[in-house]
């Protein structure tokens, strides 16, 4: 068990992928600084027990306990949300704002800045990391475990383009 002052040392092992603090500055790796506590338990927690696809995180969190994880979790979204610094298309933003509007605003409001009952911030988080995770719900192969089922309702009909509009506007938002 860890106890409080060790969970910083812990938090540390994930600064080479998602930045200091949590402020990631790689564009495929999200940002998990000030994020929603219970939203990042949940995911550290599918991932470890393979209820969530992940290339690496599952391996890596299965070396921590599920209270370090709920406490890593607790330290990240104590942490101030970082925006990514993304360079804004005006036609992209306007085409991406009208999308999410349709899309997105049920759950992560209307520029994405929600991070209440488990819903993660998509405000300011990186473009290219967006595009990956939502691309996957437009791919009939990728499973679809719960909570995903609702962003594969919302996702799975857009168009590649629409995608790349809906992320450029969420990522330009603070």
């Amino acid at each position: 068990m860890a106890q409080a002052t060790d969970i910083a040392g812990l938090a540390a092992t994930c600064h080479s992928c998602h930045g200091i603090d949590g402020a990631s500055v790689g564009p495929s790796m999200p940002s998990i600084g000030g994020q929603n506590e219970n939203y990042l338990k949940q995911v550290m927690l599918e991932q470890k027990h393979d209820k969530r696809y992940s290339s690496i995180m599952g391996r890596l969190l299965r070396t921590y306990s599920d209270e370090e994880i709920a406490l890593m979790a607790q330290y990240f979204a104590a942490k101030p949300w970082v925006p990514a610094a993304v360079e804004s298309e005006m036609r992209m933003v306007n085409r991406g704002r009208q999308l999410a509007q349709k899309t997105c605003q049920r759950c992560h409001g209307a520029t994405g800045e929600r991070i209440v009952e488990g819903t993660p911030r998509l405000a300011g988080q990186w473009p290219g990391y967006l595009a990956i995770e939502s691309t996957k719900y437009t791919d009939p192969t990728f499973n679809r475990n719960k909570p995903s089922e609702r962003m594969a309702e919302r996702v799975c009909n857009l168009a590649a383009e629409d995608i790349q509009a809906v992320v450029h506007f969420l990522g330009t938002r603070k």
